[in-house]
Order: C-alpha cells, then sequence, then structure tokens
C-alpha cells in the first residue's frame, strides 16, 4: 500500500467557494455588460430608429456616453445588490484599506464589458445573433481570465494567449484585493484594465460612427 504523507508548507484561511467567488461575480458583471449593451445596440436596427439617430443634433460621443451610462446603471443595479449581500455574510470581507481599490477593480471592469457590449450592438443587425455573440464572447473571457483555475496551472501559449484578456487582470486585482495582506499587483493589473476600458470605448466610437455614416 502507497499512500502519500502531505505537509502543508502553509496555511489558508481562504475557502474554495469564496476563492471560486470571484471569478463568478466578474462573470456576472461581463454577461450583464456585453449582453445588455449588444440587445441595446441591436434595438436600434430593429425597431428601425437609426435613422433618426443619425437627424439627431448629437455627436458619436455623447451617444456612446450615454449607452455606456445606461448599461453601467443596469450592471451597478444588479452588482450593488449583491456585492451588499456578500459582504453583509462575510462573502466578500477584504481589508477596510482594500476597499477603494475593489472598487475601482469593479469600476474598471464594468466599463470594459459596457465598451464590448456596445461595439457588439452597432456590429449586429438581430437581436439573436447579437446575444449568441455575446455568451460566446463573455464565456472566452470567463475562461481565458482564469475563472476556473489559476492562469500559471495552464499552458504556456494560454498563458500568453491571457495576456491579451481584460478579464485576467480583473480577476487577479479582485483576489490580491481579497485574499491577501497588500496591493502589490493591483496597480498593474488596473491600469491594464484602464488601457482595456479606453480601448472598449474607442471601439464602440469608432463602430457606431461608421454606423451612422
Amino acid at each position: 500500500r502507497v499512500a502519500v504523507a502531505e505537509r502543508d508548507l502553509r496555511r489558508t484561511n481562504v475557502s474554495v467557494r469564496r476563492y471560486e467567488m470571484v471569478p463568478v461575480l466578474l462573470l456576472l458583471m461581463v454577461n450583464i455588460g456585453v449582453l445588455g449593451g449588444a440587445l441595446l445596440g441591436t434595438g436600434d436596427a430593429e425597431r428601425g430608429t437609426l435613422p433618426f439617430l443619425r437627424m439627431a443634433p448629437l455627436r458619436t460621443g455623447q451617444l456612446i456616453a450615454g449607452r455606456l451610462v445606461g448599461i453601467l446603471l443596469a450592471i451597478g443595479a444588479v452588482l450593488v445588490p449583491v456585492v451588499a449581500v456578500l459582504a453583509a455574510i462575510r462573502g466578500l470581507s477584504p481589508p477596510a484599506a482594500h476597499w477603494p481599490a475593489l472598487g475601482a477593480d469593479l469600476l474598471a471592469t464594468a466599463v470594459v464589458s459596457a465598451g464590448i457590449g456596445v461595439a457588439f450592438g452597432t456590429l449586429f443587425r438581430r437581436s439573436t445573433t447579437a446575444a449568441l455573440g455575446a455568451v460566446v464572447a463573455s464565456s472566452y473571457l470567463f475562461f481565458l481570465g482564469g475563472g476556473l483555475t489559476q492562469i500559471a496551472f495552464l499552458p504556456r501559449w494560454i498563458r500568453v494567449a491571457s495576456m491579451a484578456v481584460p478579464t485576467r487582470y480583473a480577476i487577479d486585482a479582485l483576489r490580491q484585493s481579497l485574499f491577501y495582506p497588500d496591493l502589490h499587483t493591483v496597480g498593474g493589473d488596473l491600469l491594464a484594465l484602464c488601457a482595456f476600458a479606453a480601448g472598449c470605448v474607442l471601439l464602440g466610437v469608432l463602430v457606431l460612427r461608421r454606423r451612422l455614416a
């Protein structure tokens, strides 16, 4: 009979349930942002309101800003109660000094998902196609961001590919804020998320400008 003599090198105070709750929370945000933005955009084509947008005395940036704010409000309407409940039952219990970093991470992730949703809603003309594309994109963002396991445990080519996925930095920053005593890597993760957010918003502006042209 062969058995394993296990000696843990360090103790952990984080349960598997709490650890895996982090990517699920991010998946909720990404689904609402991408799917909601996609359906909001395809509604213009299906309702026939696109010509009115072309004649409206608004700039493309103003239209994008209005849609982003609407999507962010939808994300906040779902996310704020969830975070409040999790904080009340100690499902989310970061150190007091980590709450600003946690909030910045969630806000940047919401902007990224909203920007992707705006681009999807402008690219597709039918809500069914946009919904399918949004679900597929959200799933890829979840898995390549480390939703099921740590990125470090995956093959090298997946680790390299995940560097171009914004959810990788969002999940890393969220775990660092919740489960570790310092914010050693959060600054770099937030910078990467802000860059992705700016890129997603710019993509939405360019795609919507082309549609309105």
